[in-house]
């Protein structure tokens, strides 16, 4: 699958990448320019008049256009896709994964001075960019050969304009143009809605005098596990399964047949009588009535960096009662 004006540039992580802020002072990684100084992505999502402004590390003879597109020869290459590529930190697993990107952008060849932005060497209407949510960050980039190189850009075509068939290049186009969930650059209070922070304060409240680590590895073992377990069954039993968590509010899609459902996945150390939801599952499953079945998986043991035992349970036809629905936390705006 060929895909024009397409783009993947590797930054520092940040949560909003909208400048030094309490808890998101400066990227983590992104290149040595980083270690003693604050690199330009620290604003790449930042709203500037209606637009996002992108800077990143390309090396001092800027980018090669024609490697983005082999019919480009001008100054800037218009209606293309910028994506967005950064490390997490190592106590979230250290994988390259996809943070955000920029649709029907412009990208300049060299860098272009935009007033008190300073340099810049992409743009786009904000309406047209995404910034994922920390939980939603999952669309990997793998590394190594083939990957993003140490320039930090990965260009579609060679210099000499062969394109490169690539598996991860067709991933990441699919996730871009069939994303839809939340973009906390026009709500930021959906970072708040990450399930795994508020399961993380759920089990620290039901957990603290049981023992059970709770700190972010173990949380993803656990999470793993349980989604492991899921795919397992729903195939056993002859469905077919999809994980579309990355860009939907629920977990696993599965179809056999005429029959199609949703699953939500929610694994545990302990025994589970209780579940969190976000605000976009909530909304999700009352959508979807009927066809959204819960898989848990509890009493999950942690050791030496792996997770296993345990046992599951489904509850099939899963409904909201409103009665049962709690309220953990708010925003208020002042």
């Amino acid at each position: 699958m060929k895909t024009n004006n397409l783009l993947l540039a590797r930054i520092g992580w940040m949560k909003f990448y909208a400048g030094s802020q309490k808890g998101d002072e400066r990227p983590i990684g992104g290149g040595g320019y980083n270690i003693d100084n604050i690199g330009g992505e620290v604003v790449n999502f930042k709203n500037t008049n209606g637009y996002v402004y992108a800077s990143f590390s390309c090396g001092p003879k800027g980018l090669k256009l024609e490697r983005i597109n082999p019919n480009c020869f001008s100054d800037r290459l218009e209606n293309s896709t910028l994506v967005f590529v950064a490390r997490k930190p190592p106590e979230f697993g250290n994988e390259q994964v996809v943070v955000g990107w920029y649709k029907k952008a412009t990208i300049y060849r060299n860098f272009q001075s935009i007033g008190k932005r300073g340099w810049i060497i992409a743009k786009c209407k904000v309406k047209d960019a995404i910034l994922l949510p920390t939980y939603n960050r999952n669309c990997v980039i793998p590394s190594g050969e083939g990957s993003i190189g140490q320039k930090n850009i990965s260009y579609l075509y060679s210099h000499i304009g062969k394109f490169y068939k690539t598996k991860w290049f067709e991933t990441v186009t699919e996730f871009v143009n069939n994303y839809d969930g939340p973009n906390i650059l026009h709500s930021r209070e959906e970072e708040l809605q990450s399930s795994k922070t508020l399961e993380e304060q759920l089990e620290l409240i039901n957990s603290a005098s049981q023992g059970f680590s709770i700190d972010p590895k173990t949380r993803k073992y656990v999470e793993l596990n349980a989604m492991n377990s899921a795919e397992k069954y729903y195939r056993n039993k002859g469905y077919s399964v999809i994980n579309i968590s990355s860009r939907n509010p629920c977990d696993l899609l599965c179809e056999k047949g005429n029959q199609k459902f949703y699953v939500e996945v929610k694994g545990s150390q302990m025994p589970i009588d209780k579940i969190i939801l976000t605000k976009n599952e909530v909304r999700f499953i009352n959508k979807n009535k009927g066809r959204i079945r819960l898989f848990l998986k509890e009493n999950i043991r942690c050791k030496k960096n792996k997770a296993g035992g345990g046992n599951h349970r489904e509850i099939s036809s899963f409904t909201i009662k409103r009665k049962n629905l709690l309220s953990l936390q708010y925003l208020y705006s002042l």
